[in-house]
C-alpha cells in the first residue's frame, strides 16, 4: 500500500466570546447524552492488584460479546480521573478495564508494568465471559499511554492479549525495541494537545516517526479560544478530575466531541470486522469540536 501524508489545517475560529458547545443529543453521535444501556462498575482484585471494570448492565441481552477498551492511568492518577469516560462508554455498549499496572508513584520498572497491564487484562477477561477478548483496544493517558504502547509490543512469551487498535493520549515515552514489535496491521492514533506543558510535541512526533505500522495518525487537539470560561487543551484534557499536577473537574467538549467518540469509534470498528474507517476517528468527523470553523489538526500515514 502506497503511503501518503494528509495535513488538515485548523481554520480561523470565532472572534467573540461564546459559551462551550453543549453535549450532542443525537443518539447516533458517539458523544451524545442519549444512552441505550445502564452502566455497572466493579472493582476486583487480580494478582493482588486493583482492577476497575465498567460494562453495560444489560450485557446478557446483547446479541454478541462486547468490545473492550483497556485504559492506563497517568502518573499519580487513578480511576476517578477518568470514570466519567468509562461510564459513558459502558452506557454505549462496551466494556472498559482499568488495570492498576504500577505499584505506586515511584515505580519505574516500565517493562514489568507493560507486562502487568497485559496480564491483568487477560486475567480480567477470563472473569467476564461476555467481554470479547478478540476485540480489544489498548488506550491510556500520559504514563498509561506509554505503558499501553509498550504492552502492545511485548515479547511473544508475555503477550497474553493482542490489541486490535491503539488510542493514546500524550504518551509519556516509548521503548524502541517494543515499538518495533507492534504488529503492523494495528492502527495507532496519537493525541497531543496544543497547551500541553508536560509532554513536548516533538516527543509525540518522535513516536509517530518510529512507528512501523501501516496506518497511524497524530492529532493536535486545539484550544477552545474566546470561550467563557476559557478551555485550553492542556495535558489533562482527557481526564475529568483535577490531578496532582493540573487538570480540571468535570466533563467538557473535549470529552463529548473528542475523547469519547475517539475511543468508542476504535471499539466499534474492530467490532465490525477490524475496520479502520470510522468517521469519528479515521475520517473528517474526528476533527469536530462542536464549533463551526474550529477544528483539530491531524497528520496521517495511511
Amino acid at each position: 500500500m502506497k503511503a501518503f501524508f494528509i495535513l488538515m489545517l485548523a481554520l480561523p475560529i470565532y472572534s467573540t466570546a461564546a459559551p462551550w458547545p453543549t453535549q450532542p443529543t443525537d443518539l447516533t453521535h458517539p458523544g451524545s447524552s442519549n444512552y441505550s444501556y445502564q452502566s455497572t462498575r466493579e472493582t476486583i482484585s487480580v494478582n493482588g492488584r486493583s482492577v476497575d471494570v465498567f460494562y453495560p448492565t444489560e450485557h446478557a441481552s446483547l446479541k454478541q460479546k462486547v468490545p473492550v477498551i483497556v485504559f492506563g492511568h497517568g502518573q499519580a492518577m487513578n480511576v476517578g480521573h477518568y470514570d466519567k469516560t468509562f461510564e459513558h462508554l459502558a452506557k454505549k455498549g462496551m466494556a472498559v478495564i482499568h488495570p492498576t499496572f504500577d505499584t505506586g508513584f515511584f515505580d519505574q520498572e516500565w517493562r514489568r508494568m507493560a507486562a502487568d497491564y497485559n496480564k491483568l487484562t487477560a486475567l480480567t477477561l477470563q472473569k467476564y465471559n461476555f467481554m470479547d477478548a478478540e476485540k480489544v483496544v489498548f488506550a491510556g493517558h500520559s504514563k498509561g499511554g506509554y505503558i499501553a504502547l509498550m504492552a502492545a509490543g511485548l515479547p511473544a512469551a508475555q503477550m497474553q492479549v493482542k490489541p486490535k487498535a491503539l488510542v493514546l493520549f500524550a504518551p509519556a515515552g516509548y521503548d524502541r525495541e517494543y515499538l518495533a514489535q507492534i504488529e503492523t496491521q494495528v492502527p495507532v492514533s496519537l493525541f497531543w494537545s496544543q497547551s500541553d506543558t508536560v509532554i513536548k510535541k516533538s516527543a509525540i512526533e518522535e513516536i509517530y516517526g518510529q512507528l512501523r505500522v501501516q496506518k497511524k495518525q497524530m492529532f493536535v487537539v486545539s484550544d477552545y479560544k474566546n470561550t467563557e470560561p476559557a478551555l485550553p487543551a492542556d495535558h489533562f484534557f482527557s481526564s475529568n478530575k483535577k490531578a496532582l499536577f493540573g487538570g480540571r473537574d468535570g466533563i467538557s467538549p473535549f470529552h463529548y466531541f473528542g475523547v469519547w467518540p475517539w475511543l468508542m469509534a476504535a471499539a466499534q470498528d474492530i467490532s465490525s470486522g477490524d475496520r479502520v474507517d470510522h468517521p469519528f476517528l479515521y475520517g473528517e468527523r474526528a476533527l469536530e469540536t462542536g464549533v463551526t470553523g474550529h477544528q483539530h489538526t491531524v497528520q496521517k500515514n495511511w
